[in-house]
């Protein structure tokens, strides 16, 4: 298994490659770490992918919203990553929304099972949920569902968990977590693009025979392949020299499967050669056609698995490498309608069922680092005006902070706005709305609180200083509605 810091090494080189897929991630807690795994391996299958990391804890919001973040960056698949203790008893909702998001706007869904809490609940609660969500989405056309607890499991619960830079950065899991989930979710993508294998061609030179004879312990191949030619799987030998030399070592390990063995090609021409041979004997595209060696044999027209040198391991190996893989369910292309704006299951709807709650209050010097903190964190919904600890020292005194809570979560402080109120005009540079509370009716609200503190002030223009960071367009495209709907709001880019 490669090691994740050689995996994010290999993105780096590789993330540059023309994308054939668009993939949307959505999930209640920090998934950047995911996006190196998943695009190495996602490349190493020959699926060069464009990785959009949607807001942060906004799933909900953004599989109602077709006009949201995630749904204008028109991915061709959807990642829904939650976790239990954010989704709690709305998992199976959520679900739903995913799947319904999915089929409106024809795209393929990957939904995470969440793992199951470090401390089990009493009532199993988590166990059951989980249950209900595989039965939901099981069978559905162009689903499928990856699971975060098998990952756990691979890496260990002990070294599975990363709590201390969770309470920093929202990220739960070891970069090891990632990495397996990296692996799970490109195999399923794999899969559903059509890149399966379909015909196996063993390495009879660095499988089945060494300098002494053949390996004894070559053996094992065979349960494998016999399994891979009862799924239609086509089986070739190859070998370089004569077959007086290669064929007692393929006989030795394979004889008892060799009637499952269709074709083979042993000659001294170059291996990139005799494998395009045997594509167009059986009328496979080389994407499909896989060669199962042990040792690095370079480029060849053909998908590589480099089997360790423990045989016993081998079995494992080509169903981790999902040389076993077959089709997924066949895509559902029927049209489905958008959901209606208004009333029962909209996006309005929703919201004002989660009984959203805002306490405003006037921030104190000893909240001074905490808005320092927001500073830090904010990026999709920000001002983007820098703003150094002196600078908020001392101006805390103009500055509101809006604890959020609803029925799902009491979010704590999400929302910071700092204004300067000079000859009838009131300037707001500090505006942040953290991920968690986006998309609930808190922007809106905020945008009021800072009408009516110019009112009080006797400001009848309000203007928004934005700075475009490159990541905080959700910010400037409200500021610049703002300012479209009223003549007393002006939005000025500095």
């Amino acid at each position: 298994m490669t090691a994740p810091l050689d995996l994010r090494r290999q993105w780096r080189q590789v993330r540059s490659t023309p994308p054939s897929l668009r993939i949307a991630l959505l999930a209640s807690y920090t998934i950047d770490p995911l996006v190196p795994y998943l695009g190495v391996y996602l490349h190493d299958a020959g699926l060069p992918s464009e990785l959009v990391v949607g807001p942060f804890d906004q799933t909900a919001q953004q599989c109602m919203d077709d006009a949201g973040e995630v749904a204008r960056a028109r991915p061709d698949v959807l990642v829904v990553a939650p976790r239990w203790e954010e989704a709690g008893d709305e998992l199976a909702n959520l679900a739903d929304l995913a799947l319904a998001a999915a089929r409106r706007r024809h795209q393929c869904l990957v939904f995470v099972l969440p793992a199951v809490p470090e401390t089990p609940m009493p009532d199993g609660r988590a166990v059951a949920a989980r249950a209900v969500v595989r039965a939901r989405l099981g069978g559905e056309p162009n689903v499928h569902i990856a699971d975060t607890e098998a990952a756990v499991r691979s890496v260990g619960a002990r070294r599975a968990y990363r709590p201390a830079l969770f309470r920093v950065a929202k990220i739960p899991y070891a970069e090891e977590v990632f990495a397996e989930l990296g692996r799970q979710v490109a195999a399923l993508l794999r899969v559903r693009y059509g890149v399966v294998c379909r015909g196996v061609v063993v390495d009879a030179d660095r499988l089945l025979w060494d300098s002494a004879g053949h390996r004894p312990d070559a053996d094992a191949l065979r349960s494998p392949l016999r399994a891979l030619a009862d799924a239609g799987v086509r089986i070739a030998v190859r070998g370089s020299g004569d077959v007086s030399r290669t064929w007692p070592a393929v006989d030795a390990a394979l004889g008892p499967v060799w009637p499952v063995v269709d074709d083979w090609v042993v000659d001294d021409r170059p291996l990139g050669d005799q494998l395009t041979e045997l594509a167009v004997r059986w009328e496979l595209p080389a994407s499909q056609l896989t060669l199962v060696t042990a040792a690095a044999v370079g480029t060849v027209p053909a998908r590589v698995v480099e089997l360790t040198d423990q045989a016993d391991d081998w079995p494992a190996e080509l169903v981790s490498h999902g040389v076993f893989d077959r089709a997924p369910v066949a895509v559902d292309d029927e049209p489905v309608a958008a959901p209606p704006t208004t009333g029962g299951g909209s996006l309005a709807a929703y919201i004002a069922g989660l009984d959203v709650r805002i306490d405003w209050r006037s921030a104190t010097p000893a909240d001074a680092s905490q808005v320092l903190d927001m500073l830090l964190r904010t990026k999709d919904f920000a001002a983007g005006i820098p703003l150094d600890e002196p600078t908020v020292a001392a101006r805390i005194r103009d500055v509101y902070l809006a604890d959020v809570r609803d029925r799902l979560a009491d979010h704590g402080t999400g929302v910071a706005i700092g204004m300067t109120y000079r000859d009838g005009v009131c300037v707001v540079d500090l505006f942040l709305v953290s991920c968690p509370v986006l998309g609930r009716g808190v922007e809106q609200a905020a945008l009021d609180h800072i009408l009516a503190r110019a009112d009080e002030h006797d400001c009848p223009t309000v203007e928004f200083r934005c700075r475009d960071t490159g990541r905080n367009h959700l910010l400037i495209d409200f500021v610049t509605a703002a300012a479209q709907r009223s003549t007393r709001v002006i939005a000025r880019p500095v």
